[in-house]
Order: structure tokens, then C-alpha cells, then sequence
């Protein structure tokens, strides 16, 4: 699963490798919130990976008005 926008190359590169390698190519990208994916996430859990899905639908739901489904 992704965790962030990465562009294809790269994102292939590191497809298998541990969370601490890709923290660090992370960390250079030029993309804020994957900057601090990299900076909040000492490790990457699954609680880790639900706070930041809560994060980003936050986000989505404030630039985009979608009518809650229920």
C-alpha cells in the first residue's frame, strides 16, 4: 500500500525495502506531506498507517465537500 505521492521511478525502487530506507528518500522529497510522513513515523505500524489515513481524509474533506455516506 502507498503511503504517500511519490513519482513512479522511485516509488518501484523501494516497493520491497524496509520502512527505514524509505524513510529516508522520503525525507528529500519536496512534497510537505510526505516530508512529515517521514518526520512523524519513526516506524511505520499499522496504527501508524490508520492515524495518517485519518489525516489525509481530514484534509480531503476540507478541500473537498463530500456528503458523509452512511
Amino acid at each position: 500500500m502507498e503511503v504517500c505521492v511519490k513519482s513512479i521511478g522511485p516509488n518501484r525502487d523501494m516497493a520491497n525495502r524496509p520502512y527505514a530506507e524509505k524513510r529516508l528518500a522520503l525525507k528529500k522529497s519536496k512534497l510537505r506531506l510526505t516530508c512529515e510522513l517521514a518526520e512523524e513515523n519513526e516506524e511505520w505500524t499499522p496504527e501508524r498507517l490508520l492515524e495518517h489515513q485519518r489525516k489525509l481524509a481530514k484534509l480531503a474533506t476540507g478541500f473537498w465537500r463530500i456528503a458523509q455516506l452512511s
